[in-house]
Formats: C-alpha cells, sequence, structure tokens
C-alpha cells in the first residue's frame, strides 16, 4: 500500500465530486491536505489541514494562495483537479464563454503551478503535479474550450 504520511498535498476543486474522492483517498493514504476552492464551497473531511477558497480565474487571489500554502511549508505534490465547462458545441462558444474557460482550465492551474514550482523544484525530496484530464479527449467531441485547455 502507498503510504503518504507526512505528505502535503494540494487539491484544488476539493469540493466537487471528484474532488471529494481525492481528498478522501489521499487522506486514507495518510496525506495532510490543503484542500482549494471557489469562496463558499464547503469543504469536508477531518484530513484537510488547510482551506484556501480562490478562484482560479483571478491571478492575484491564486498567486496569495500559492503564498499562504507555501507559509506553512512546501508542498510534496499538487492536485490540479479544479475544471469548468458548459459550451458544449462551437455554436455556443461566444469569445466570452472562450476567456473564460480557457482562463480557469488552463491559465489559472498554469498560474497556480508556478507559484508553487520553484519551492516544489528546490525540495531535497522530489514533488509531483499532476493535472486532471477529463476523458473528453478520449471519447467526447464536444466542449470545444474545455478539451483545449
Amino acid at each position: 500500500m502507498i503510504d503518504l504520511t507526512g505528505k502535503r498535498v494540494v487539491i484544488t476543486g476539493a469540493a466537487g465530486g471528484v474532488g471529494q474522492a481525492l481528498v478522501d483517498r489521499f487522506a486514507h493514504l495518510g496525506a495532510a491536505i490543503v484542500a482549494c476552492d471557489l469562496p463558499g464551497a464547503e469543504l469536508g473531511g477531518d484530513a484537510i489541514e488547510q482551506a484556501h477558497f480562490f478562484d482560479l480565474t483571478d491571478r492575484q487571489a491564486t498567486c496569495a494562495a500559492a503564498e499562504a500554502i507555501m507559509a506553512s511549508g512546501v508542498p510534496d505534490c499538487m492536485v490540479s483537479n479544479a475544471g469548468w465547462t458548459r459550451a458544449e458545441t462551437f455554436g455556443q462558444l461566444t469569445p466570452d464563454r472562450l476567456d473564460h474557460e480557457m482562463t480557469l482550465n488552463f491559465r489559472g492551474a498554469a498560474d497556480l503551478a508556478s507559484a508553487l514550482l520553484p519551492a516544489m523544484r528546490e525540495r531535497a525530496e522530489p514533488a509531483c503535479f499532476v493535472f486532471v484530464s477529463s476523458v473528453n479527449a478520449v471519447s467526447h467531441f464536444g466542449n470545444p474550450a474545455y478539451s483545449a485547455a
């Protein structure tokens, strides 16, 4: 069995269905969870060491959250799970929807990872980033901005 005792794992989108399953599983493996989600999200679980509420579309808030996360120690792992889509087809993909979905699903994840990366690289032990990809890339042919991100 994998033992993550003493490891800090950052999980974005931690209040959603997949996010909560990730929180539960990593906690079961002994990790201390740094749960991240939107303001107002309800995070549950005794294994949550820290909770950070911010919007990945807000670069300043994302960078501030990264600083707050690292103030308690450099993470061992970041799981980029947060994501969102509503434009099923190109016909539904307005310029505003495209900007929002690319900002959230791509740039927001990149901003958080980029803010954590330098400190995680300097760790004596290896660290990891996991970017949760949608099965949309394998079998669903809709959601063009989400798929591209």
